[in-house]
């Protein structure tokens, strides 16, 4: 090779294989020293001294039709699966899309356009004091249509599935909405609350929502501060079951406690037989568990 100035060519360059190919034998990559020239090409040796020296040029990745669509679908299915990666959304079905429908789309100069769709919140929203004064606080629960999995949501996403069911998943959750009642007489809310939630399972033909609820029909209840109470028996229970008889107070977040007056150190917490904590022992105690 003609003598070249040292200004017109890098010496000395290494590849490991993965970027050149011989020149005249496309298919047969290249590993080793090679230098270059100002011109833009490439040759083996780590000048243009070391011979044998051949031209080799930058390896151009191609693709198959097979190949491209494939990874193009792969793509797809990888962005369609992180759309769906929340931890409510571990149970939904997605859509599968085939190579054969991607070509036909391209064959038509059609664009695949997938449009995500909103998902039910997963959120647990708290009576405000408005909603305490008014003695009712609107709840919203979504269920899987074909399964008894539920979360709760908020009004929002009650009123999207509502008003714009064609942006939301409402072929796989419904959304349903009740009134949830907050204070008055204690037995008296659990009751109202447990026949709302029986009555909007036995209408829609669903089941699930009581035990989602854990049967806490006294969930968010405003107890009524008192003091110096007495009880002779087949009101409260303690917490290993057994009937109560004696002095009590209510707290206003705790609810009854043993004891006349409260005692933060030692507090001794008592349930009401309707209380879902009585109900579960009951419960046991009829199968004959503990």
């Amino acid at each position: 090779m003609a003598y070249i100035p040292k200004n017109k060519i890098i010496i000395n360059l290494y590849t490991d294989g993965s970027e050149f190919v011989y020149a005249e034998n496309t298919d047969k990559s290249y590993t080793g020293y090679y230098h270059k020239l100002y011109t833009g090409r490439y040759y083996t040796g780590r000048n243009q001294y070391d011979s044998p020296i051949k031209e080799i040029i930058l390896f151009t990745p191609t693709f198959t039709t097979s190949s491209y669509t494939d990874n193009v679908l792969d793509t797809t299915q990888n962005q369609i699966l992180n759309i769906f990666s929340t931890p409510f959304a571990s149970s939904f079905n997605t859509y599968s899309f085939t190579t054969s429908s991607y070509v036909y789309a391209q064959i038509n100069d059609e664009i695949l356009n997938f449009t995500p769709r909103t998902l039910p919140t997963k959120i647990t929203v708290f009576p405000t004091k408005d909603d305490y004064t008014n003695g009712l606080f609107a709840r919203y629960f979504a269920r899987k249509n074909n399964d008894s999995v539920y979360i709760e949501t908020n009004k929002t996403s009650f009123d999207l599935y509502t008003t714009k069911p064609q942006e939301t998943a409402a072929d796989l959750y419904t959304i349903y909405s009740i009134n949830w009642t907050l204070n008055g007489d204690l037995e008296r809310t659990f009751k109202q609350n447990q026949n709302v939630v029986q009555f909007l399972q036995s209408s829609q033909n669903i089941k699930g929502l009581d035990e989602y609820l854990k049967y806490n029909y006294l969930q968010f209840y405003s107890y009524t501060p008192q003091n110096n109470l007495y009880t002779n028996g087949n009101e409260l229970v303690t917490t290993d079951g057994k009937d109560y008889v004696g002095p009590y107070h209510i707290e206003a977040k705790k609810g009854p406690t043993a004891g006349p007056f409260p005692i933060p150190s030692q507090p001794r917490l008592l349930y009401v037989k309707y209380s879902p904590q009585f109900q579960e022992k009951k419960t046991t105690q009829n199968l004959g568990i503990g």
